[in-house]
């Protein structure tokens, strides 16, 4: 399984940080909602906020994997975000969140929805991956660094 295969130019955003956790996810589902129309906006939300309510997705090291299954998307999706300056995101470690992986996958995708959690686990294993990314200058090159480390774990 390839990470590139989930990506699209159009759901790599750079953003600044949020007042609060849910503020952040609202406005990540409204970009999301912009590209992906058939994704009901509400169900989205709370469907990342009801996953967020069991434990964090902040795993720590700046990283957030939120995901969630939801209707109306044709195939799994991942959302690359790269806050700058970092959003506060209640990670287990307690520091920001420089890097989100957001995997959305349709009801019935549950398969490839845990391949594709422990695919961005084992990318964002690497230090030096999370440090580049989290410094990136634009979404295009969060793209670009993105898909140059997917390809050297084959």
């Amino acid at each position: 399984m390839r990470l590139r295969d989930y990506l699209s130019r159009d759901l790599v955003f750079v953003l600044h940080r949020a007042p609060s956790k849910r503020d952040f996810l609202a406005h990540v589902v409204d970009l999301v909602h912009e590209c992906c129309p058939s994704i009901d906006r509400d169900v989205l939300l709370n469907g990342l906020l009801e996953r967020e309510e069991q434990v964090t997705t902040g795993i720590g090291h700046g990283v957030a994997i939120p995901h969630t299954m939801v209707p109306g998307l044709d195939r799994p999706r991942c959302v690359t975000i790269q806050t700058p300056e970092g959003q506060d995101y209640e990670a287990l470690d307690g520091s920001p969140v420089h890097l989100f992986f957001m995997l959305l996958s349709p009801p019935g995708e549950t398969g490839t929805h845990i391949r594709l959690l422990a695919r961005v686990a084992r990318l964002v294993d690497s230090e030096a991956f999370v440090s580049r990314v989290a410094t990136a200058g634009s979404a295009a090159e969060v793209l670009r660094l993105t898909l140059e480390e997917d390809e050297r774990h084959v």
